[in-house]
């Protein structure tokens, strides 16, 4: 947990009320968001469960997605369902469990075999109903179950109740945010005064705050980027007093504290990794000064564009913690080798760069049909966006499927299992009344239970270009050693 020290004296009074400081913790960036920016100096226990149950909570279940992505301990499990009406449990990391047990089976050469998935209870008294049944129907034999993780990305387009949105307390929010960021840096609340008031009272008429950077231009990200910011800019010249705030790089705005600053020039900032807490020592660099934002305001179709994009940046990131992680184990495992003479000294380098290489093969990804974004569009309008979701505008499908037609008839082993890639498939849909998109999914034919399972197109290039091509004579066959890395 890090404390930050008041740089001014230190009052004696709740920003918000005349209640006397009690020693009060208060996470300036709210503890729900794993904000750890904190100060006894600033608000009073009452003021801070007041906010609390009223602001605060109202940002934890907008924002639960990103947390449950994240594997925050905070974070609510909820449900989804698919298009064809199966319902399952969106769980820790995005992992996805079948709320009804699902039984397959398939028969060969005289042999039946299952394969059960969905909760181990679940589970359990599957097999065990299965059990007395085959304990009735049979004499000998025996019974084997074994234990697998679910496939991964074989199930098509998921709904689920998400719905990010701008409202009053997402305002008030910002206000309290940066009031506390001000008088944490500078101290001299004369010229938020009226506004302090407004914000203890939860003033629902609020609209002071300039939503932007939904086409990013305020503030660029790095490409892992998953961040929280706060960066205070009050200018003697212009009189004016701004604070700009990004909650995971979605919600982002910069709030109107005052026209009338009378105080000193004063810039500084909070820059904090939202994953793991830790501040980050790089100085954020803004585009254009806070006092000439333009309002672009997100709607709930922008933000879940932002909420998309983030959702790359943290896939990267895990992308490269599970790159580090692995060529470390392959320099141990070769050393371990070469010290019990297994290897020579001066085939280790070698072994290790071949090594290497086929790891970074199998973790490479490439987004095709990446364009910019043209200012003034909407998300639907957006080819990276859409591409993120396996969408295509009508007039784009055609091509796409003759270029990428080599894909039919591969073969690949997903979690043990050899599916074939027959044909394509497309679904429509309107996300508005006057536009189509075109939504392509691969039909994926089990060899075992000859079931079609339709996988998202985006997933199908992330699966091909992580894969390790098999060790024979044949073509376009590929295994995945580990599925879970392509979720």
């Amino acid at each position: 947990m890090e404390i930050c020290k008041m740089e001014t004296q230190k009052r004696k009074t709740c920003l918000f009320c005349p209640n006397k400081l009690d020693r009060s913790r208060e996470h300036i960036i709210p503890e729900c968001l794993n904000g750890r920016l904190t100060s006894k100096d600033l608000i009073c226990s009452n003021c801070n469960s007041i906010f609390g149950k009223h602001i605060d909570d109202d940002i934890k279940v907008q924002m639960n997605p990103v947390l449950l992505m994240m594997g925050f301990k905070n974070a609510q499990q909820f449900y989804v369902n698919s298009h064809d009406g199966k319902k399952y449990l969106m769980k820790k990391n995005m992992t996805m469990e079948p709320i009804l047990p699902e039984i397959h089976v398939v028969k060969k050469k005289g042999r039946s075999s299952f394969r059960i998935s969905g909760k181990r209870r679940d589970i359990n008294n599957v097999l065990k109903k299965m059990n007395e049944l085959l304990q009735t129907k049979i004499k000998g034999g025996k019974f084997i179950a074994e234990e697998s993780k679910s496939r991964i990305g074989v199930i098509p387009r998921i709904y689920a109740p998400l719905e990010l949105k701008i409202t009053g307390t997402t305002i008030l929010l910002f206000n309290k945010i940066a009031l506390e960021f001000f008088a944490l840096k500078a101290g001299d609340l004369s010229a938020v005064g009226g506004l302090l008031k407004k914000v203890r009272d939860l003033d629902p008429e609020l609209a002071n705050v300039v939503f932007c950077n939904k086409e990013n231009e305020m503030r660029s990200f790095e490409s892992d980027e998953i961040s929280h910011l706060l960066f205070l800019q009050g200018d003697a010249t212009t009189k004016t007093l701004r604070v700009y705030i990004e909650l995971f790089n979605v919600f982002c705005g910069v709030v109107i504290l005052a026209d009338d600053y009378e105080g000193p020039d004063i810039e500084k900032y909070y820059y904090q990794n939202a994953s793991t807490g830790k501040q980050i020592d790089t100085s954020p660099k803004l585009k254009i000064p806070l006092k000439d934002a333009i309002s672009n305001v997100a709607t709930s179709d922008d933000l879940a564009t932002l909420l998309a994009m983030q959702s790359e940046r943290h896939r990267e990131r895990y992308l490269m913690e599970a790159v580090e992680m692995n060529l470390k184990a392959i320099l141990d495992n070769l050393k371990d080798a070469e010290a019990k003479g297994d290897i020579k000294e001066s085939e280790v380098a070698n072994l290790y760069l071949k090594a290497s290489a086929n790891l970074i093969a199998e973790l490479a990804f490439i987004i095709p049909y990446s364009i910019e974004i043209e200012e003034g569009k909407p998300p639907y309008e957006d080819d990276r966006y859409n591409f993120l979701q396996s969408n295509f505008k009508p007039e784009q499908v055609e091509d796409f499927l003759i270029k990428n037609k080599n894909l039919l008839n591969v073969k690949i082993l997903i979690d043990g299992e050899l599916f074939y890639f027959r044909s394509f498939h497309r679904e429509s849909f309107w996300p508005v009344k006057t536009v189509e998109l075109i939504t392509i999914y691969i039909a994926a034919e089990s060899a075992e239970t000859k079931k079609l399972h339709y996988i998202p197109i985006r997933k199908v290039f992330e699966i091909l270009n992580r894969a390790r091509p098999m060790e024979d004579e044949e073509m376009n066959e590929y295994d995945i050693e580990n599925p879970s890395q392509c979720s």
